[in-house]
């Protein structure tokens, strides 16, 4: 988590943007190409935010209207990281080099950029959200798909003509309403 006392959003710095740029500041999100911050690979100065260990650095900021660009852009990103940090092992994170030479390690990411006090340009990621509720929505989809089969059934069908409701297997029809809800009741721990 960031502390707000130690960011400065991309409102606040007054820079020289190209035509090319201003496509990119749009919104508050950005396709960016980003990576750990490791000490040993990308250096720790006096001037540097002390809570910099954690956050990814944002390599580059993506057109998603020019592939080629983009292309380019990963192929070199991922050869430099591959070099760089495959190496060296993390002052927090114990899995680094795995992380590292994971081969989705370098790739577009939905991210907010912002600045830390140390004028270091880090992204917060927000793929992994919509990954969450895509995987969520797939399988409540599929659930659905399969209670709709079984009330096309002509035994279901009669079923609920006789008795004014859907047997027990298809009586609930799932939705987008409350999909989410297992991912918070997975996550809590019972402390004894």
């Amino acid at each position: 988590m960031v502390n707000q006392d130690n960011i400065y959003n991309d409102e606040d710095i007054d820079e020289d943007i190209d035509e090319d740029s201003t496509i990119l500041n749009i919104s508050k999100y950005n396709l960016v190409l980003s990576e750990l911050y490791h000490p040993h690979a990308h250096g720790f100065t006096n001037e540097s935010d002390p809570t910099i260990n954690g956050h990814y650095l944002v390599l580059a900021r993506l057109n998603p209207y020019d592939k080629d660009e983009c292309d380019e852009l990963i192929q070199l990103c991922k050869e430099n990281c591959l070099l760089l940090n495959s190496r060296y092992s993390h002052c927090i994170i114990r899995n680094y080099i795995n992380i590292v030479l994971n081969e989705k390690y370098i790739q577009p990411q939905i991210a907010e950029c912002i600045y830390l006090r140390g004028d270091e340009y880090v992204a917060i990621i927000k793929t992994h959200w919509l990954k969450l509720v895509q995987r969520t929505w797939k399988r409540v989809y599929a659930e659905r798909q399969r209670i709709i089969s079984l009330r096309k059934n002509p035994i279901y069908i009669y079923y609920r003509y006789l008795n004014g409701a859907w047997p027990h297997e298809c009586i609930q029809l799932p939705s987008i309403r409350h999909m989410l809800s297992k991912l918070s009741s997975a996550n809590t721990f019972i402390i004894r």
